[in-house]
């Protein structure tokens, strides 16, 4: 019986090694590709573009206005953040690529102005609509109060 015992047993720890063994090579192909891609954009330089950096950072400059203009149509200040990133959209994306094309000191602060006034414009929509919302609801409330309208303001 112990001669029938063992290769079952044999064959059990075998096939245990093997699972084992393809189950590793299955996650440490998967974290070795995964770990390649990470570090070589990480530390890939920056690809230069074909188009000037003036040329980018006036079209990053133009989508600013337009998010701008857009969310100041909106009521809400989720509605008004939402609708000025949304106008920002892809064309900040490019960002890695417009630092690659401004090369020089005076670009390069320029293009890090342009950044910060970016953040700036994002936080002014927040508390402009938030502000806006509210003086909104309380001249709807004294209107509607004194000259007996509806409460609703109007768009």
């Amino acid at each position: 019986m112990s001669n029938q015992a063992e290769p079952a047993q044999t064959q059990s720890r075998t096939g245990r090694r093997v699972g084992i063994a393809v189950f590793s090579l299955i996650v440490g192909g998967i974290t070795a590709v995964l770990s390649i891609e990470i570090i070589c954009s990480a530390f890939a330089p920056p690809v230069p573009s074909a188009v000037s950096c003036s040329e980018q950072v006036r079209q990053l400059w133009d989508s600013l206005l337009q998010a701008r203009r857009s969310a100041q149509l909106e009521l809400s200040e989720e509605a008004a953040l939402e609708r000025f990133r949304a106008q920002l959209g892809g064309r900040w994306q490019t960002l890695p690529e417009v630092h690659g094309a401004c090369s020089s000191p005076t670009e390069r602060d320029l293009l890090r102005q342009l950044l910060q006034l970016r953040f700036e414009e994002e936080n002014s929509v927040r508390y402009e609509a938030r502000g806006l919302a509210q003086s909104r609801d309380r001249v709807a409330k004294l209107v509607s109060a004194q000259v007996g309208t509806s409460s609703e303001p109007a768009p």
